[in-house]
C-alpha cells in the first residue's frame, strides 16, 4: 500500500502505483518528496491513512506526465508504468524489444499489427499469417478436395450455391465503409466535445498536425483553434453541442465530404438573469484518411437560425473543466432572428 491506479498530466491519462513492502514505501516517499513518516513505516499504519495517501499521491502524479512518472519511481525500484491503449502498447520499447509484435499484409485493409504468439518454440514455431479474405479459398477447396472442374465450379457460383471471392470482397469493402462512418461520426463528436471542455487537445484529433485554420483573426495551427476561441468563449458559463443527422459521401477510400446538422447551446449572464444564445448550425466539412486516421481538411460553418431565451434554472458547472449541459428553457421564446452569415474555414 499504495497500490492503485493514479490520474496523471493529460486527456484521460493515468499511472498504475504498486508498493509490495516497507523498503518501498520508503523509497516512494523519497521520489515524491515527502518528509519520511513513522506513523506511515508499517502496513498497519498506511492502512489506516489509505484515503489520505491516495490523495496525496493522486496530487503528485496529476502534475506529472504518465511515463515520466513512472520512469522517476521505477528508477528507484517502485513499481510503475503507465495505463496504455492499444496503439501506446505497439510504441512501447520494451515490449518491442522483446519482439512481442508483428506486422501482417492483408490485402483488403493493409499492414496490420498482431500481438505475436508468446509461446516460443525452436523446432515447432509457427509463421504467422494474416487472415484470409472471404471466400479466397473457395475454388481451391472445390478443385483440388472435392475434385470439381472449372465449369462445374462457375455452375455453381451462377446458381449462387458458393461465392467467389469478388463478391465477398464487396462485402468487406461494405464492413469498411460502416466503420469509417462511425470514425467520422466520432470525429465530428470530438470537435463538440472539445469546444464544450474548451479543451485544444480534445479538438486536435480533427485535424492533421499541420492544419491551418484561417480566422478573420489571423492563422491558428490544428488543434489550437479551440483555444484561440478561448476567450471568446469564456463569457458563457456552460455550452453544450448537440449532434443531430450526420450524412456522409466517400469520394474516394481515402477522401470523403460530409453534413451535420448541430444544436449549440450557451448560458450567459445578461444583466443578473441567465439567458441561452441557441445556434442551429450546419457544418459542411472535408476528410482526408491518413496514418492516424481520419482527419478534417476543411470545414465551411453555416447558422441557420438563432435564438435567446431565458433560463428557468441553469445548473453552474463546478469548473471550466466540467462544464455543466444541463438547462431548463422557457417554451416562449424571447427573441428570434433570421439566417446570418455562414464562414468558412480551412484546416
Amino acid at each position: 500500500m499504495p497500490h492503485g491506479v493514479y490520474r496523471s498530466a493529460g486527456d484521460d491519462a493515468w499511472i498504475a502505483i504498486a508498493v509490495t513492502d516497507d523498503a518501498t514505501w520508503h523509497a516512494l516517499e523519497r521520489v515524491v518528496g515527502w518528509p519520511a513518516d513513522e506513523s506511515l513505516s508499517t502496513l498497519a499504519g498506511r492502512l489506516v491513512a489509505r484515503d489520505a495517501i491516495d490523495e496525496r499521491l493522486t496530487a503528485w502524479t496529476a502534475a506529472r506526465d504518465a511515463a515520466g512518472a513512472a520512469s522517476l519511481l521505477q528508477a528507484a525500484g517502485v513499481s510503475a508504468m503507465p495505463v496504455m491503449g492499444p496503439l501506446e502498447h505497439l510504441d512501447d520499447p520494451h515490449l518491442n524489444e522483446r519482439c512481442a509484435f508483428v506486422t501482417l499484409h492483408h490485402p483488403e485493409v493493409g499492414d496490420e499489427h498482431h500481438v505475436r504468439n508468446p509461446v516460443r518454440m525452436r523446432l515447432t514455431q509457427r509463421t504467422a499469417v494474416s487472415a484470409p479474405c472471404l471466400g479466397a479459398d473457395t475454388e481451391k477447396v472445390l478443385r483440388e478436395w472435392l475434385g470439381l472442374c472449372a465449369d462445374e465450379i462457375e455452375s455453381l457460383v451462377a446458381r449462387a450455391y458458393v461465392s467467389d471471392s469478388s463478391r465477398e470482397r464487396n462485402v468487406m469493402n461494405q464492413i469498411t465503409r460502416g466503420s469509417d462512418r462511425l470514425a467520422l461520426r466520432a470525429l465530428v463528436e470530438q470537435y463538440a466535445k472539445g469546444a464544450d471542455n474548451r479543451s485544444p487537445s480534445c479538438s486536435a484529433v480533427r485535424s492533421p498536425k499541420d492544419g491551418v485554420l484561417n480566422t478573420s483573426r489571423g492563422e491558428v495551427i490544428g488543434g489550437e483553434a479551440i483555444a484561440a476561441l478561448a476567450p471568446k468563449l469564456a463569457r458563457y458559463r456552460a455550452t453544450m453541442h448537440l449532434i443531430g443527422n450526420h450524412y456522409v459521401d466517400f469520394v474516394d477510400d481515402d477522401h470523403a465530404k460530409g453534413e451535420t446538422y448541430c444544436m449549440a447551446h450557451h448560458v450567459y449572464d445578461a444583466g443578473g438573469i441567465d439567458r441561452v444564445y441557441i445556434m442551429a448550425i450546419r457544418y459542411q466539412d472535408s476528410y482526408v484518411r491518413t496514418a492516424d486516421g481520419w482527419r478534417m481538411e476543411a470545414r465551411t460553418l453555416t447558422l441557420q437560425w438563432t435564438r435567446i431565451v431565458r433560463c428557468a434554472k441553469a445548473i453552474r458547472p463546478k469548473s471550466r473543466a466540467e462544464p455543466s449541459a444541463h438547462v431548463e428553457l422557457h417554451r416562449r421564446p424571447l427573441g428570434m432572428f433570421g439566417t446570418i452569415n455562414s464562414a468558412t474555414t480551412r484546416l
